[in-house]
């Protein structure tokens, strides 16, 4: 919402389990959300899984628009490809955990945090930025209730 500018107007969400232990729960290992952002003319999908063949939980980021495309893939355990002529393909799994996954990023929030408590940087991330992405996040767990979108 922060790349855009602006908050969605409509929010659909679906989710399912595959898994029988998290389906008892009412916890999803995948769900659907598409925002519909009017003001900037934007339709967004989010795709979540915690189940992905690539290594369990799957985030990836892809933007396109009308001069590109931005991609942001998951941190791989090796950047090897194997192919062969006899068919087939074989690539490495995004790295397992969260703490491993997102080692950098964590040190850049921390760094980020001591440099805003010194005066040496400005806040990036508003606290209305942070009370919008939890909105949103409520919108979608109202809109699976409801089984249709919600206005937001």
């Amino acid at each position: 919402m922060n790349l855009l500018q602006d908050t969605p107007s409509s929010i659909y969400a679906l989710g399912a389990s595959y898994h029988p232990s998290l389906r008892a729960h009412q916890i999803f290992d995948s769900a659907n959300v598409l925002l519909n952002f009017e003001k900037s003319a934007v339709i967004a999908t989010i795709e979540l899984s915690r189940s992905s063949p690539k290594g369990g939980y799957d985030q990836r980021i892809e933007v396109c628009g009308t001069k590109g495309v931005l991609e942001l893939k998951n941190e791989l355990t090796t950047h090897t490809v194997c192919s062969s002529v006899r068919g087939g393909r074989s690539a490495a799994v995004p790295v397992n955990s969260f703490p491993e996954r997102f080692a950098k990023a964590y040190v850049m929030e921390v760094e980020e945090f001591i440099g805003v408590i010194e005066g040496r940087k400005e806040v990036v991330v508003t606290k209305g930025d942070s009370l919008n992405s939890t909105r949103v996040a409520e919108a979608c767990g109202l809109s699976v209730q409801k089984g249709g979108p919600v206005s937001f």
